[in-house]
């Protein structure tokens, strides 16, 4: 402990995360995962030998079912798929630590040291460690790894991967020169999407385009939207304006074969000034084509589509075979009366390629037929309320309703609902969702040693339930899931402006539109485009807002659109849950103590310098994120008060060790605190003298 403590006490900078129940022995934990990133990554590669070999003897058993006419069965072919992410994970921490590792030998004989990026690949290689044996422990206890196919099963199962409908036909449009602007349209959860991810992937792997581009438009898409999208995705230069940046794009596209691939256009989108060359077709020997998916044969028109193919729902027979496949042949064959119902439930379905997908996974393991006549009963039931009347885009959000139904607590159903609180396509942080859950009051993390363990589980259900969609430390949602969220949110669509989520320019209409704030109960305003919004800004004062008790807002704040929410903090005294971060912050909300009912406080990556006082009449504060400020001091006596706190996090600040020696006391004394974070910048030896 001495050396470690020298050691610290010679290091410039050095970040320490903290789980504390007690605060000191998950502390002490934490900091050895710097020191042990050689054990810690020498471990997890043992145990990835193992998983491989694991890997290969489950394969060599399929190999000998397949040979007597078995087929591989669901949990294999997902367990399989799992090792296979586990394995590309691994070989990600093993890189990092080799590059650490050279950088380290490359610079023996000087101080320099990088605690912080040591840290994370222990850590990370500890946590994947556990995973790796968990993949080994299941692959030790499979009892079959094959099965009969159900002797129903229609002829052509293969045809639900190989064979998507109208592929081949929407194929010969784009080989056609007669078409230059392809339109496919549907209802929601047709399966328009999975279409033209399907298209981008057969010209990824062909030579008749130089550039097969796919971007997402979504429901409040811009000029601008498009254009970042393109950026971040195909990494062109990035310009000073709409005008520059049209062109950096038409200069890169217009000597070249390209094909773009637009998803989910709600309305008229002028290509041009997105920077897509004009004319289209064949120009100077290059082929130019544009193919776009919206709900609507009205857009298509708007957008001169010069062919258009709708897409309707599948066939009964590949529909049934699509829904065998996600029930799994195991509960399809578990009863005699559960092959039939699966037949009705289809029907039942409209043959949706999504509600199928959702819904199958729902009856996943549901062996027993009583089950199968409920949920076949509610989704009739469902449908009845307003089938006959209802706009043909609402018909899915009833069928959906099954999977959110079967869902087995309040508390997952209440957590599904809050994930529509992001933009449509938005890639979700899996740590940014807990943490609004946890701000919510939706998850008790007061008994977890870690607190965000519990949330992990419920994204885990979620994903399972196929209501999330997994991403790379995120998630995301279909945007026909998303509107399902959003329509349960307003009572089944009986209510209006209870949650109002919107992005970019789309605030603007929000302002313009949001006469009364007295039903709103959440607010997300997600406002990185400010054209024309300057005037808007004395009009975001609500002071009807009485239910608001949820306010989250994301945006640089170049046109201050955020300061008059901040001095103005008097008119929200009812929420709880108060998200400003990102949003170039100077100063902490004004009349912060006015809000008596916070729980839920995120004011982190601004511009921060001083804690006011008056913090620690909030006291029922239970999360308080100021991470990434420059908060120097705090002030004494504030964090005593607060003894509600669960979760402070204070990382990438620059408070003196002398301020944080005696805050780090205040917190031990918290009886409820769990999770710490602190950047300790020199001179840790005082730090940790007082533990």
């Amino acid at each position: 402990m001495v050396s470690l403590i020298s050691f610290l006490s010679n290091t410039a900078t050095s970040v320490i995360t903290a789980v504390v129940p007690s605060c000191i022995e998950p502390i002490s934990r934490n900091i050895t995962y710097p020191f042990k990133v050689s054990d810690n990554v020498q471990a997890l590669e043992v145990a990835t030998n193992r998983l491989d070999s694991k890997q290969l003897d489950v394969k060599n058993r399929v190999h000998m079912e397949e040979l007597q006419g078995l087929t591989q069965t669901n949990q294999v072919e997902q367990w399989f798929t799992q090792v296979e992410v586990v394995k590309e994970e691994v070989d990600e921490i093993k890189k990092r630590y080799d590059i650490e590792r050279s950088r380290c030998l490359s610079l023996i004989g000087s101080r320099s040291f990088n605690c912080w990026s040591n840290y994370r690949i222990s850590k990370d290689a500890a946590i994947k460690l556990m995973e790796v044996e968990e993949l080994c422990d299941r692959g030790n206890k499979f009892e079959e790894v094959a099965t009969r196919l159900p002797q129903a099963l229609p002829v052509g199962l293969e045809a639900v991967s190989t064979e998507v409908v109208g592929l081949q036909e929407i194929l010969r449009y784009i080989d056609n020169d007669q078409y230059n602007v392809i339109g496919i349209w549907g209802m929601g959860g047709v399966g328009k999407t999975h279409l033209l991810r399907l298209v981008h992937d057969h010209y990824k792997r062909s030579s008749a385009f130089d550039s097969v581009i796919f971007v997402t438009a979504s429901k409040e898409c811009s000029i601008e939207k498009l254009q970042e999208e393109l950026c971040k995705k195909y990494s062109f230069g990035r310009g000073t304006d709409v005008e520059s940046q049209a062109t950096i794009i038409s200069n890169y596209l217009s000597n070249r074969n390209f094909l773009i691939l637009l998803d989910d256009v709600w309305e008229q989108i002028d290509l041009q000034r997105v920077g897509i060359p004009f004319p289209l077709g064949l120009v100077n020997q290059f082929r130019r084509k544009v193919i776009i998916t919206t709900r609507s044969l009205v857009v298509c028109g708007q957008m001169d589509v010069q062919k258009s193919h709708k897409v309707v729902g599948l066939d009964d027979e590949k529909a049934l075979c699509l829904f065998y496949k996600i029930v799994g042949n195991e509960t399809i064959n578990s009863h005699p009366l559960i092959k039939s119902l699966a037949i009705e439930a289809v029907k039942e379905l409209d043959c949706l390629p999504l509600a199928l997908k959702t819904i199958g996974r729902s009856m996943h393991g549901k062996k027993n037929s009583i089950e199968w006549y409920h949920a076949i009963d509610l989704i009739r039931k469902s449908r009845l309320h307003e089938i006959e009347s209802c706009r043909e885009e609402n018909k899915i959000y009833y069928i959906l309703k099954l999977s959110y139904d079967c869902l087995k607590t309040r508390e997952l159903k209440d957590c599904f609902l809050a994930c529509s609180l992001w933009p449509e396509d938005w890639n979700i942080p899996k740590t940014e969702l807990i943490e609004c859950w946890m701000g919510l009051g939706l998850l008790d993390a007061s008994d977890a040693e870690n607190p965000y363990n519990p949330g992990h589980i419920l994204i885990e259900n979620l994903l399972s339930a196929c209501l999330l969609e997994q991403g790379e430390d995120s998630v995301k949602m279909h945007d026909v899931i998303r509107d399902m969220a959003l329509w349960l949110a307003h009572d089944s669509g009986k209510t209006r402006d209870k949650w109002i989520v919107r992005q970019g320019v789309g605030v603007n209409q929000v302002l313009h539109q949001q006469n009364s704030w007295c039903h709103v109960e959440r607010a997300a305003l997600f406002t990185t485009l400010f054209i024309g919004f300057q005037h808007l800004v004395d009009e975001f004062i609500p002071c009807d807002a009485n239910k608001l008790h949820f306010l989250m807002v994301r945006n640089d704040d170049r046109f201050g659109v955020v300061e008059p929410i901040v001095k103005n903090m008097g008119f929200f005294c009812t929420l709880a849950f108060l998200d400003l971060s990102d949003c170039r912050l100077e100063s902490f909300p004004q009349d912060i103590s006015k809000l008596v009912n916070l729980r839920h406080l995120n004011l982190s990556k601004n511009q921060i310098s001083f804690v006011p006082e008056d913090l620690k009449h909030v006291s029922n504060l239970r999360n308080l994120f100021l991470a990434d400020n420059r908060i120097a001091s705090f002030p004494r006596g504030v964090i005593s008060e607060l003894k509600e706190l669960l979760i402070i996090d204070l990382f990438k600040n620059k408070i003196s060790v002398n301020n944080l020696t005696w805050l780090i006391k205040e917190i031990i004394c918290l009886r409820k605190i769990r999770s710490v974070g602190v950047t300790i910048l020199q001179h840790a030896t005082q730090f940790w003298s007082i533990l």
